[in-house]
């Protein structure tokens, strides 16, 4: 998600102003697993993600992480789907495919991609999809009261929370694999590591 502590930290750092110590819950984000920020418009529907791939600009980011795995504005969450056996090795094999010299042309990726999804089963259910909710409406809601009302230099972390809100669990996993496949057709430089999202990866957002 959206991280301005980010900028606040490089501020800080630039005037040389050094933090003896973070608060319990303020943390770091791992540098793992695969990261995006994740644009969300004012209706709360995500339309964009951004790879992070500075290594350095990731370890400078926090969260507010209240137990493991409950954390906002940034967590992990799990590859959208668990393949069957037989879906899982016609995705290995397409995964093989798009990054050879002769990937399969658009209209036949897609169909291939969308029958994947469709014959697999989301992994963001049960105690995934009760996690996720939790980073995106529980925990916002209680930074957002602890907060209070921030001075208006500082209003995006108000607006993020309000957008956050507007999502559940099973839109912004339908955005994400909405997302995902068309990135995989799109940029064929980088479709590998968007097809991992699908099946493969857990990701940080």
């Amino acid at each position: 998600m959206l991280n301005e502590l980010y900028d606040l930290a490089q501020s800080l750092k630039a005037v040389q102003v050094s933090m003896a110590s973070w608060h319990m819950h303020f943390k770091t984000c791992p540098k793992g697993p695969a990261t995006y920020y994740a644009l969300l418009e004012p209706s709360g529907q995500v339309t964009d993600l951004e790879p992070i791939t500075d290594r350095e600009r990731i370890a400078a980011m926090r969260k507010w992480e209240v137990a493991a795995g409950v954390s906002f504005p940034a967590f992990n969450v799990l590859p959208l789907f668990e393949p069957s056996s037989g879906v899982k090795k016609a995705a290995v094999e397409l995964r093989k495919s798009i990054t050879s010299k002769s990937p399969p042309n658009v209209a036949e990726m897609k169909q291939r991609l969308e029958a994947m999804a469709a014959g697999s089963n989301s992994l963001w259910v049960a105690k995934e999809a009760t996690r996720i909710t939790k980073c995106l409406t529980t925990l916002p809601s209680e930074v957002a009261k602890s907060l209070g009302t921030p001075p208006d230099e500082f209003r995006s972390i108000t607006e993020l929370v309000e957008r956050a809100g507007k999502l559940t669990a099973e839109s912004l996993h339908a955005r994400l694999v909405s997302i995902a496949i068309g990135k995989i057709v799109e940029t064929p430089n980088t479709a590998a590591s968007w097809f991992d999202m699908l099946f493969f990866h857990t990701v940080a957002l």
